[in-house]
């Protein structure tokens, strides 16, 4: 007798992803997320100080209670600089 363990691979890789789903955050039109919009942080953007922004958002990323979208942002502007 052959047994095949895709049906039960599939099924748990289902079962994973179906666990994971949660909200997203809500978007605005520039591609900012609505939860990550900080003045100061911003600001530096615009300014093309990026490294302040980076620590800016980091700070934020540390402090906040849904830090991931922080964390994004900081690596945007990481990644800028």
């Amino acid at each position: 007798m052959h047994f095949s363990l895709r049906p039960l691979a599939i099924l748990a890789l289902g079962s994973t992803l179906a666990a994971c789903s949660g909200t997203m955050p809500r978007w605005t039109g520039v591609g900012t997320p609505e939860s990550t919009t900080d003045p100061q942080a911003e600001a530096l953007l615009r300014s093309g100080n990026y490294e302040g922004a980076m620590q800016r958002y980091e700070w934020l990323a540390r402090t906040a209670s849904s830090p991931d979208a922080y964390w994004v942002r900081a690596a945007d502007a990481a990644l800028r600089a």
